[in-house]
């Protein structure tokens, strides 16, 4: 399956909750929904989906839906995933078709929707910013921010920018060794 690109309508999926109720993507319109790839059994995904959940919690009163795919697992594994690690939104069971839909090639993998159905951000695998980038990408999704394109040609993903201090950096308006030049966050307009 072809890389799933920025920019293009999210592939839509029907696939039932560990409360057997069945989420279906393009129902969520109308919000940023973030989809979080993952398998129990992934060592970087048992880090990092709880940070995911604690981001989550902290902005419970967004208005932004988190799903958790479990990719190719059953039902009960995922259900006992989610308990151990103290998961607040829902998970759903994929056997496979939604993560080729994505075009998957690794997890953890998150894809952020935004509010009209379209793909605007994806992050594959793990770092310990992750999380921090991450809530600032749900944040700028909720207040509607769209990421600059055109894509980086190399990887179909956004450009990134190093915050406000990297346009004056560019500009020639500070050094290069700026101390407020550390933050890597996706530049969102």
């Amino acid at each position: 399956m072809a890389k799933l690109l920025l920019g293009e309508p999210a592939p839509n999926f029907a696939l039932a909750d560990s409360q057997g109720q069945t989420i279906e993507l393009a129902r969520l319109r109308g919000a940023p929904v973030l989809l979080n790839f993952f398998k129990s059994d992934c060592s970087w995904c048992q880090v990092e989906i709880p940070k995911l959940a604690e981001v989550y919690r902290r902005h419970a009163d967004l208005d932004l839906r988190v799903v958790g795919v479990a990719v190719g697992e059953a039902t009960a594994q995922a259900e006992q995933f989610a308990r151990e690690k103290e998961l607040d939104f829902p998970i759903v069971v994929d056997a496979g078709e939604t993560g080729a839909a994505y075009g998957l090639e690794r997890v953890p993998t998150l894809v952020l929707v935004d509010a009209a159905g379209i793909v605007t951000q994806v992050y594959e695998g793990s770092s310990e910013q992750l999380a921090s980038i991450v809530e600032q990408t749900m944040l700028a999704a909720v207040r509607g921010d769209k990421p600059c394109w055109p894509p980086c040609a190399a990887t179909n993903y956004p450009t990134f920018l190093w915050s406000a201090t990297a346009a004056r950096l560019l500009n020639n308006e500070c050094s290069a060794m700026a101390e407020d030049c550390l933050l890597l966050l996706p530049y969102f307009h």
